[in-house]
């Protein structure tokens, strides 16, 4: 049995690592952005009474929450990104070897 025959790889490498890079900042200023909500969310509600107080509580736990849920799919994103450039680089690799080869 003879070896499959491989094709070219068209990948943007440079378009890749752009996407990674964009995801990643992206994460972090959305995790700066829940840090300063959590921390600024005593001074929000020192003087606050009432009814909507507690949904207010509430709901500020489930951005929390979710906003953190969001960075950690955002750096996935950007390591699916990166493992995919790295396999498209490697069968390009590949192609070139069996072309030298068959020279």
């Amino acid at each position: 049995m003879s070896p499959p025959t491989l094709t070219p790889v068209v990948f943007d490498q440079e378009a890749a690592e752009q996407a990674a890079n964009q995801l990643l900042v992206t994460a972090e200023s959305l995790l700066e952005t829940l840090w300063v909500l959590d921390a600024d969310r005593a001074t929000v509600i020192e003087d606050w009474q009432g009814h909507f107080r507690d949904t207010f509580d509430h709901e500020i736990g489930v951005t929390l929450n979710g906003g953190s849920m969001l960075v950690g799919v955002l750096q996935q994103m950007a390591a699916v990104i990166r493992a995919r450039a790295w396999e498209a680089a490697a069968a390009q690799a590949a192609y070139e070897r069996q072309l030298a080869e068959e020279d």
